[in-house]
């Protein structure tokens, strides 16, 4: 199968067995000029290995019909938007494909092979570029009656403040936020660091990264 997890900066993908096995893994930039662009970028990956698979299960940021393949919501590709996707690529991919939210896909995932394996009431919350989340009630994933259960991204973190966009969950705790924290601290310009830097600094004792870790730590735990 070939997996596809967008994210609002990468698009990583794998080929991977019914047991969650990979056999290659890869990543590419998140277009963000079109549709086109991005169906482009689906459709190619397919066709390089339309040999060797048996169909695609896609996870992507958003409000998403997984039963019909259709995005209400896109997180940060607004291109998406009200996109019958599942349609749109009927024609150009030739194998069975799925699409479901990130962080419901996530959810299954560890209900299946991870931490929630024998959970019977949780929830998952994923940190990226937004604040995506699952809600596990008697082993099954419930998606709300508008698929919006769990979409942790849009709470607001002031209750005298609640429609202003400046304080919602995912601008006050998104990995953005984290990095923007490290370059106040640092000096450093935010536009040359990323996730993965600020961690392996934390990880070599980097005061200022542990610094800018603590405090977004703080504020998740207070979400």
């Amino acid at each position: 199968y070939l997996t596809i997890d967008v994210g609002g900066t990468a698009v990583k993908y794998a080929l991977m067995n019914e047991e969650a096995e990979i056999a290659e893994k890869g990543e590419v930039a998140t277009p963000h000029d079109s549709q086109e662009e991005f169906i482009n970028l689906v459709v190619g990956l397919y066709q390089k290995y339309q040999d060797r698979v048996e169909g695609i299960a896609m996870s992507a940021p958003g409000r998403i019909d997984a039963s019909r393949g259709y995005f209400y919501t896109s997180g940060a590709l607004g291109y998406l938007d009200h996109t019958d996707f599942a349609a749109l690529l009927a024609d150009k991919v030739k194998v069975p494909f799925r699409l479901e939210n990130d962080a419901k896909s996530a959810a299954f995932a560890e209900l299946w092979k991870g931490s929630m394996q024998g959970v019977a009431n949780g929830t998952v919350i994923t940190l990226g570029t937004g604040i995506g989340g699952a809600i596990i009630i008697n082993g099954k994933l419930y998606r709300g009656s508008t698929f919006a259960a769990g979409e942790y991204s849009p709470i607001s973190t002031r209750l005298d403040l609640p429609f202003d966009t400046k304080y919602m969950w995912a601008n006050q705790n998104s990995v953005g936020s984290l990095i923007r924290k490290y370059a106040e601290l640092s000096g450093q310009d935010a536009s040359q660091l990323n996730g993965r830097i600020l961690f392996e600094r934390a990880n070599h004792g980097d005061q200022q990264a542990l610094d800018a870790l603590q405090w977004y730590c703080q504020g998740l735990a207070t979400g």
